[in-house]
């Protein structure tokens, strides 16, 4: 994840600094239309603002190596509020079957992939540039940067919406981004420093050549004289609620809290929460789990997305907020200073958010420091305190940037509490990147008893162990009528205790072809040794066959497992759908299907099954209606489980109604005890 990010960042800047763009050196005549309703981003710009809106096309950079521009027209409209930006893209194509895009994860690397970028700095002061992205499935990747492309930081997300949509003539993008968010504030006439691409990656063919260097030259950015946007009300975001449940056999009850947040100006944003609402949020997606260790889960609860996602830059994640349970209240503050920035988590669980947990009081606090290019450092420390004893970790990171290709990274951790004496991590990792290639060789050691204390807050999936690893990547492009480029990589590591015995060893390799029509298609392979009771050796086959059809928002993914796993044979099915029935309706399927044959000492014993069903529909009746419809099933611990809502928008000052149907809800790997509940939810605006 980390080297994609890194790629990600290289690359945007190679892209926006590709070439100077008549937009980035002439004044532009060109005004944004201010709205009075904020408008609905859905991808399709058939709104009445958007069609007042006047042209602003001329701001898009184009590379100027691009082959034969005129296959490709890009229409832009701008639309501003009191808070927030929009942008229409009309990105127009001679050939829309070849309008290529397949990632659809948060800060995905969509480099490579037909998509629009926007690069604006809303501090006044020119000492801050936010990027936003977007792809034609609507994949989201923003991120920061500092001055003359220094310091580049994609781990940050930003308040924005975003939507696509394709068409017969090519695609749309629509994009809200919240100005208050990024600290704006500006004077009167002051304009909004603004550039946006378009990346085509059939036609660039600078896309993959070496960064240019300086990137995102303040310098270079358009300007937009004649868009006069008001002033930024930098207002608490405040979303107090009252919920009402009653589950099936007659118990349920009432509940209200209130969760909100203020940006207060670019350097300092915080949040709160009073009783939050976990009950209604997202669930866990069950998932297969081939390992012995637990598997890392991502957070989907509102109050606790801002914090990241459990990276402290190195290799160990000293806080996991799923340590975390339901809250009786909480709070949390980012402040920047410069090239400083901290981060301070204070939240209060109640006693009933998991089996056997008492009441805790939690804290984080994370520090860090950055040099530009030269490296960073970072401190983080998390605790919690239950039941008269206290248990958690500390740790230093940073990395030292040896050279423009060489890098250097390393972590020290400890961890305390009841089970034992404090305990060591350390971690270090040299490594080699350029665009197209990467290699390391890392080292860690996790001393004894480092996870049993540190799991309280952290999430360390296995200690007493010294490992060495390698790693290499190298991406070639193809660029023909056939193939779009080659990936292949190859790694392993061997692991030991503290008392010198071999705790486990693995060799991996693999290959990733992708091909202009929109296939990708990856085969891999992995052996290892595992150490546990007695010795296990593994062995695992998988191939990948990815289609994204994207003229008709159609996304299918299939892949088969085989092989060996801890003295069973297994084979594993799955199936990743994505289809949009109409504008307004979208359906989401994946189903993972194992098969486990263990052998008896003579006779083959009967094979055993599981089968994880996963389903999710929206459909969005208008723009103040919606319905949200998620089920899944895991055969194994015979779990089913639901969470359906209706969602009606009730007017800007009347604020939203909910009522939904739960049954079946506990968190992941467990099966539920929930009847089924009936929940009515009321959120007023302020």
């Amino acid at each position: 994840m980390v080297m994609i990010r890194l790629l990600v960042a290289s690359a945007l800047a190679a892209h926006l600094s590709a070439a100077p763009c008549p937009a980035a050196t002439r004044r532009v005549e060109t005004v944004g239309l201010r709205v009075a309703v904020p408008v609905v981003v859905d991808g399709i710009l058939d709104e009445r603002p958007w069609g007042r809106a006047p042209e602003a096309g001329a701001l898009i950079a184009v590379p100027s190596d691009r082959r034969d521009p005129s296959q490709v027209r890009t229409s832009l409209k701008i639309l501003y509020d009191e808070t927030a930006l929009y942008l229409g893209f009309a990105c127009r194509d001679d050939r829309p079957d070849a309008v290529y895009s397949r990632a659809t994860a948060r800060d995905a690397d969509i480099r490579g992939e037909d998509s629009v970028f926007v690069l604006l700095e809303a501090s006044g002061d020119e000492d801050r540039l936010y990027f936003f992205a977007t792809n034609v499935l609507g994949a989201a990747l923003d991120g920061r940067i500092g001055k003359n492309g220094e310091n580049f930081d994609v781990r940050w997300d930003g308040r924005w919406r975003n939507a696509c949509r394709t068409t017969d003539w090519g695609w749309t993008a629509e994009l809200a981004i919240d100005l208050a968010g990024l600290g704006y504030a500006p004077k009167k006439d002051w304009s909004l420093p603004l550039s946006l691409a378009r990346v085509v990656p059939r036609l660039d063919r600078s896309f993959w050549s070496e960064p240019l260097d300086p990137a995102f030259r303040v310098s270079e950015i358009s300007r937009l004289p004649a868009l006069a946007l008001p002033q930024s009300e930098l207002r608490a975001d405040l979303s107090p609620f009252a919920l009402t449940s009653l589950e099936e056999g007659g118990s349920g009850g009432l509940r209200a809290g209130i969760e909100g947040g203020r940006v207060f100006s670019r350097n300092l944003e915080g949040r709160a929460a009073l009783n939050p609402d976990f009950l209604t949020a997202p669930a866990d997606v069950e998932r297969v789990n081939l390992t012995r260790y637990e598997l890392y889960l991502p957070e989907r609860r509102p109050f606790f997305a801002g914090l990241g996602d459990g990276e402290d830059g190195g290799a160990l994640s000293l806080f996991y907020t799923k340590r975390i349970g339901d809250i009786w209240g909480g709070a949390w503050a980012d402040v920047r200073a410069g090239e400083w920035t901290i981060t301070a988590l204070s939240a209060y669980a109640k006693g009933d958010s998991g089996p056997g947990l008492d009441p805790a009081l939690y804290a984080m606090a994370r520090l860090g420091r950055s040099w530009g290019d030269a490296g960073s450092v970072g401190f983080t420390a998390a605790h919690r305190f239950a039941d008269g004893s206290g248990a958690g970790t500390a740790g230093l990171s940073g990395t030292i940037r040896l050279h423009s290709t060489w890098s250097l990274a390393g972590q020290a951790a400890l961890s305390y509490g009841p089970n034992g004496p404090a305990s060591v991590a350390l971690w270090a990792r040299p490594s080699y990147d350029t665009e197209t290639f990467h290699f390391h060789l890392a080292y860690r050691r996790i001393g004894e008893r480092f996870g049993d204390n540190a799991n309280a807050v952290a999430f360390i999936p296995d200690d007493n162990r010294s490992e060495l690893q390698t790693g290499l990547v190298q991406r070639i492009p193809i660029r023909n009528a056939f193939f779009s480029s080659l990936s292949l990589d190859a790694g392993g590591a061997v692991a030991w205790g503290s008392d010198g015995t071999l705790r486990s060893w693995d060799a991996a390799a693999g290959t990733v072809l992708a091909l202009v029509r929109k296939f990708d298609i990856g085969v891999h392979h992995l052996r290892d040794y595992k150490l546990f009771e007695r010795d296990f050796r593994n062995r695992m086959t998988r191939i990948d066959i990815d289609y994204n059809r994207t003229e008709r928002w159609q996304a299918v993914g299939l892949s088969v497992t085989f092989g060996r796993n801890f003295e069973a044979d297994f084979d594993m099915f799955e199936l990743r759908k994505r289809f949009l029935f109409t504008r307004e309706l979208s359906f989401e399927y994946d189903l993972q299907r194992v098969k486990v044959r263990r052998r008896a000492a003579v006779e083959e014993v009967a094979a055993r099954q599981t089968f994880i069903h996963v389903v999710r529909l929206v459909n969005r009746f208008s723009r103040t209606m919606t319905m949200d419809v998620f089920f899944q099933s895991h055969s194994a611990i015979k779990k089913a489980a639901v969470q359906a809502y209706f969602i009606i928008g009730l007017g800007e000052k009347a604020g939203s109604l909910t009522a939904g149907v739960l049954g079946g809800n506990a968190p992941f790997g467990v099966k539920g005890t929930q009847g089924a509940t009936f929940v009515l939810k009321y959120a007023p605006s302020l």
